[in-house]
């Protein structure tokens, strides 16, 4: 009975651990994304204004 209770304690410090990892990883993509989508507007103005 002990061991169940500590193999159910180590089972939810894992997800607990899992759905961290998940919502920085959500949360770096989150911020991430208008830095990439600004960065590929200053690319294309910077590719419109130099002639080839």
């Amino acid at each position: 009975m002990n061991h169940d209770a500590g193999i159910r304690i180590s089972r939810l410090a894992e997800q607990k651990q899992r759905a961290r990892r998940v919502r920085i990883g959500v949360m770096l993509v989150l911020c991430a994304l208008p830095v990439a989508v600004a960065l590929a507007k200053a690319g294309v103005a910077v590719a419109r204004a130099t002639p080839l």
